[in-house]
């Protein structure tokens, strides 16, 4: 499986053409870990405040576009780890060795270190080695939400690793909303947020919970050897600003 992430700069001028400013691979090295995985999470649809703009007259009517959970885990696998720390080490003798030899015979040619044969990769993660990050089609997450969510997966993951963790824990969960504003609300513990959205809904924790424990769960069994892919381009008249007379204020 290969994961790829592309970072856009998003630009409004034609004045020059698309141009890929770099790109990172590497080849034939399946060194992680990779599972994805999507569920829906959408919550209750109709007279509920809707997320965002602290505005309670704004409540939702009906589906327009499902809300979903989109769950990436990427593990690295114990043979990279090993290797990782072998190159290390093969290195350093090497550096010592070459100048070793420069100093008393530069005529010898330094001898070559043996390379370690590549090991096939385990299908066994480690939770510390492993990050478990979850974009969700809501305003942001919650501390509550993140609390919820890890106790639905005591009962979806199994344990792994001496200290009882499952492969997404407190310390690797990372939980991000793409600020949506068409969400529903009522799912922060915080006082503040629940003026507007009058009081706390569990129909909306509930769905929240449930979609992002079965998105985590379905990239858990989805997780295969795979490699990571980078790159970065320039995409020409794609978005506009959402302030265009605000931003010609900016100095």
């Amino acid at each position: 499986q290969n994961l790829v992430f592309i970072c856009c700069f998003f630009a409004s001028s034609l004045a020059a053409e698309p141009e890929t400013l770099s790109t990172n691979k590497d080849y034939g090295l399946e060194s992680y870990l990779i599972g994805t995985g999507i569920y829906d999470m959408t919550g209750p649809a109709a007279q509920i405040n809707l997320m965002g703009y602290a505005q309670p007259a704004q409540t939702a009517s009906g589906i327009h576009m499902r809300l979903r959970s989109r769950t990436f885990i990427i593990s690295q696998t114990p043979e990279r780890i090993e290797e990782n720390a072998i190159n290390l080490q093969q290195a350093s003798e090497h550096v010592e060795e070459e100048r070793s030899l420069f100093r008393w015979n530069w005529l010898q040619k330094p001898k070559k270190v043996a390379r370690q044969e590549k090991r096939p990769l385990a299908a066994s993660p480690d939770p510390e080695r492993t990050v478990c990050f979850v974009s969700i089609d809501a305003g942001m997450g919650s501390d509550l939400l993140n609390t919820r969510v890890l106790k639905r997966l005591e009962e979806l993951l199994p344990e792994q690793g001496h200290d009882g963790k499952r492969l997404c824990h407190l310390e690797n969960l990372s939980i991000s909303g793409t600020h949506t504003h068409s969400g529903p609300a009522g799912f922060l513990q915080y006082t503040l947020y629940q003026i507007t959205s009058l009081g706390f809904f569990e129909e909306t924790m509930s769905a929240f919970v449930e979609g992002i424990a079965q998105s985590i769960l379905r990239a858990y069994n989805k997780l295969e050897r795979g490699t990571i892919d980078a790159a970065s381009e320039i995409l020409m008249e794609s978005n506009i600003n959402r302030s265009p007379s605000s931003s010609r204020l900016n100095p």
